[in-house]
């Protein structure tokens, strides 16, 4: 949260940076949401998982490259190997 910076208004902005995945498209994460059983309204799925790390594990393990603009990822959540920083037990 950023805090507002006139003080007329009681409230802050979120700022936001988008993510891009690279490699994986729309049928890739279609199939994950079936494997995981997720119905298409329940999408939030990543960041209200019940292990709350899971959105977080994955940005850190699929993250790419960045530019001012958005950061970039790669990999599917439930397939090992197939992010970049990922550490394989």
């Amino acid at each position: 949260m950023v805090p507002n910076l006139d003080k007329v208004y009681d409230y802050g902005i979120t700022i936001t940076t988008p993510y891009v995945i690279v490699n994986y498209g729309e049928e890739d994460w279609k199939n994950f949401y079936k494997r995981q059983k997720v119905e298409k309204r329940e999408y939030s799925f990543m960041k209200k998982n019940p292990d709350f790390k899971y959105w977080h594990d994955y940005i850190m393990d699929a993250y790419v490259n960045y530019t001012p603009n958005c950061i970039y990822l790669t990999g599917m959540p439930d397939i090992k190997g197939s992010k970049p920083h990922e550490m394989l037990f």
